[in-house]
């Protein structure tokens, strides 16, 4: 993330920490985006190989009465040497993995979750871990045909968790923290959450509700790992629309920066300042 990594909501101060970034394919992100207009859309992001950089931000949440990490990175699941950094960022932000006194997981994809454990024990051994009860249902229902790498993040990262009862299945609305609250915000996965920061509500957390910042501008731009792509549009203009009218900060997962929304004709846009 360029620029400032930190913002405020309330009395709660927010810091963006690089898990890594990674250079991945257009198509990763966008499944249904003609070509012309996402050559357009990117521009000079994109590098001789027509890859974007992928970036990895969780978010720590430092309150008066708790510190919140707002997902894990790819952990044992890093695929290169460029990711898998929380660790080492966190405690450039002075912060040892015993400090942390809740771990909110937005959702069971292996990049946010791969942190949680090493070799079957929790790395945030002394915090309360957070997910939404729609996220872990779905993914452990004998139905649910996931990808090989999504089983395998659940089955090696949530299942230890849920076996040592350190797994706690919270509800939409549910406040984790003074002043961090879940919100559901389905379409990416089953039980994604964003996160309102603040009370009242001064910031929000929208994980992967954008995948880049080209998503405020074309909002009905899908993921092929979206779970329901309808969905995932009807909850990221929800959220963008949010974040105008209540005038929150935002941040999230994969973006390069924070800013304020604002509407642009049909769309948005993001913005450095307040509206």
């Amino acid at each position: 993330m360029t620029g400032d990594r930190a913002f405020p909501a309330g009395v709660l101060e927010c810091v963006a920490v690089s898990d890594g970034e990674l250079p991945i394919p257009p198509a990763m992100l966008f499944a249904n985006a003609q070509t012309e207009e996402l050559g357009q859309a990117l521009g000079e992001e994109l590098d001789g190989r027509g890859m974007v950089v992928g970036r990895f931000n969780p978010l720590v949440v430092r309150g008066p009465e708790a510190l919140v990490l707002l997902d894990t990175g790819f952990g044992l699941f890093a695929p290169a040497p460029g990711a898998g950094q929380l660790l080492d960022s966190l405690r450039a932000e002075g912060i040892e993995p015993d400090q942390v006194n809740v771990v909110v997981i937005t959702h069971a994809h292996p990049d946010h979750l791969g942190g949680l454990v090493v070799d079957g024990e929790p790395v945030f051994a002394t915090a309360r871990h957070v997910i939404l009860g729609a996220e872990w249902e779905f993914w452990t229902s004998p139905s649910t045909k996931a990808s090989e790498s999504i089983a395998n993040a659940v089955e090696h990262a949530l299942r230890p968790l849920d076996q040592l009862a350190l797994l706690e299945l919270a509800e939409a609305g549910s406040e984790v923290a003074p002043g961090v609250r879940l919100v559901h915000a389905p379409g990416h996965t089953p039980g994604h959450a964003a996160v309102e920061l603040g009370d009242p509500p001064a910031a929000m957390f929208l994980s992967d509700a954008v995948l880049h910042e080209a998503c405020f501008q074309h909002t009905d731009w899908t993921s092929p790992i979206d779970s329901d792509p309808e969905l995932a549009i009807e909850s990221r203009r929800a959220l963008l629309a949010r974040a105008v009218e209540q005038q929150l900060h935002v941040a999230a997962y994969h973006l390069g920066r924070h800013g304020y929304v604002q509407r642009d004709g049909g769309a948005f846009k993001l913005v450095d300042g307040r509206p």
